[in-house]
């Protein structure tokens, strides 16, 4: 017994450090958007950075063709390391990228054989961009297949657990894709110039993440050859994420490409940035809830139902309270935040947007537990489950309500797509959970947000529009915001449950994620 809670300890502590470097990652790459973001939407004004979102979302597009061997190389090279078996990891990691580099090449032809009727047909892309654009789907062709390499070399620190080395890797990229497209707009040039800027930080970093693959796994011997048992069995694996993928792209990627078919690409640009600002959040609180995944796994093979049950419904109140004291400040001052930040003119025709995007990104926030758990039991089918339900949900409505309502019917269908979790919360409850409370499960997942919708809705209305003129004056009113929003959490939990148990689990979850990382 004492052996399998020293193992169980330790996965908690590798998890734990992984988080924290991911959290890192996260917060360098947050720095990295807000300090650029709005340098690219100045220098490229806003019809031109409109392209450039759609242009990257094309190339996200593309990436269901992968059919999910990413992950599977992940899991089946990670499984021949803990085997020893150093030349079936070589396999793998040959074969996946074979197959990487072969629908490189085919998606590239793809997108060079549909960039005319893309750029003058498919898209609302007015007449005077229309020869800019179809240059761009050219590099964009080029970009898609130099990226495929790169999906099989970052897949190998992973495989290995060195998130540290996977976090470098991902941040030097970052920096160097923004810091070379900066440097060719500031130097004069035009939308063309920034794709081809973008294509070569790409080969840039095939040549960092060979050499950090190196660092990771010494006995890496790349050949071009496939291993066609290991392709049918990554191809099987990855056939679950390509399906939860394809959910995930329909709700996250072919909403802006929707917009660009019903509206100018200014108002991608528009659409964008409110998405991006919440995503980000989102990815902070997943990189949080990333240290469930494994404690998760570690209590189902022990067959601890009643810990399993503690994790999930503690855990989803704790991101609950993260999200909404974060969410909620951003929605009452969210017209002042973009103000300062991209302009009067963009928050004008943002604002609005944005509050009923980060409404639906304090939904999407109980996915988090909810998404490790299943992962956790070995529910992937689940997962793809909920992501279809979403996506077709998000993708049906914003054909019904962009006519109709234009950007605003964009927000209101991500609003509708993020509901649709709750299918999967009350389906987990009837299977695993049958013998718990509704009252309790429900409001470990949603009460937490319940309660800041109700702050929202009545701070709105009851309290006068403060005009925010600075970062201070807005630093400090967002600080007020979250200690307000953090005290009626704290006293409506004291009101409904004993707390005694809650924040002893929240220290836990400290000593695991903070303490043990020092130590």
């Amino acid at each position: 017994m004492k052996e399998q809670i020293s193992k169980g300890e330790t996965l908690s502590v590798k998890t734990s450090k992984n988080a924290i470097w991911n959290i890192v990652g996260f917060l360098f790459s947050l720095g990295i958007t807000f300090i650029t973001l709005p340098l690219f939407i100045s220098l490229l004004g806003d019809n031109n950075y409109g392209l450039f979102v759609l242009f990257q979302t094309i190339i996200a597009g593309f990436s269901l063709m992968g059919l999910g061997v990413g992950p599977a190389t992940i899991k089946y090279v990670a499984e021949s390391i803990g085997r020893e078996n150093y030349d079936e990891a070589n396999q793998v990691i040959s074969t996946t990228l074979c197959f990487n580099i072969s629908i490189g090449i085919l998606g590239a032809i793809v997108i060079v054989l549909m960039a005319v009727p893309m750029a003058e047909n498919v898209f609302k892309i007015p007449a005077e961009s229309q020869m800019i654009a179809q240059k761009c789907f050219y590099w964009v062709a080029v970009g898609w297949f130099v990226s495929q390499i790169t999906v099989t070399l970052r897949s190998i620190p992973m495989a290995f657990q060195n998130f540290k080395i996977g976090v470098i890797g991902t941040t030097l990229s970052s920096a160097l894709n923004a810091a070379l497209g900066l440097s060719v707009l500031y130097a004069g040039g035009n939308l063309v110039n920034l794709m081809q800027a973008n294509t070569v930080a790409l080969a840039m970093s095939v040549i960092g993440w060979w050499y950090l693959a190196r660092i990771v796994f010494p006995k890496l011997n790349v050949k071009i050859r496939i291993s066609w048992n290991i392709f049918k069995k990554t191809l099987f694996y990855g056939s679950w994420q390509t399906v939860a993928g394809l959910g995930g792209m329909i709700y996250h990627r072919m909403d802006r490409i929707i917009l660009g078919i019903f509206l100018p690409p200014s108002a991608i640009g528009y659409y964008s940035v409110p998405v991006a600002v919440c995503s980000r959040a989102h990815v902070g609180l997943a990189q949080i809830g990333s240290v469930f995944f494994p404690l998760i796994s570690y209590l189902q093979g022990k067959n601890d139902k009643e810990r399993i049950y503690r994790y999930f419904a503690n855990g989803s109140w704790f991101i609950g309270l993260f999200s909404t004291i974060g969410y909620v400040p951003l929605a009452l001052f969210g017209k002042s935040f973009l103000s300062l930040w991209i302009g009067p003119e963009f928050a004008k025709k943002s604002g609005d947007l944005f509050v009923i995007i980060i409404l639906s990104h304090m939904i999407l926030s109980t996915s988090v537990i909810r998404y490790n758990f299943l992962a956790g039991i070995g529910k992937p089918s689940w997962l793809a489950l909920g992501a279809l339900i979403s996506g077709i949900i998000g993708i049906l409505s914003m054909v019904v309500l962009i006519p109709k309502f234009g950007l605003m019917g964009a927000g209101w269908s991500y609003f509708a797509s993020s509901i649709s979790g709750v299918v999967i919360t009350i389906l987990i409850k009837i299977k695993y959970f049958p013998e718990r409370g509704w009252f309790k499960i429900l409001y470990a997942m949603y009460g937490p947000i319940f309660i800041g919708f109700m702050v929202i809705l009545i701070a709105i209305n009851m309290i006068p529009v403060l005009r925010v003129y600075s970062w201070i004056k807005l630093f400090s009113y967002l600080s007020i915001a979250m200690l307000s929003t953090l005290i009626i959490l704290v006293f409506m939990d004291l009101i409904l449950f004993s707390p005694e148990k809650r924040f002893k689990f929240v220290w836990q979850l400290f000593k695991t994620s903070i303490l043990s990382y020092i130590k």
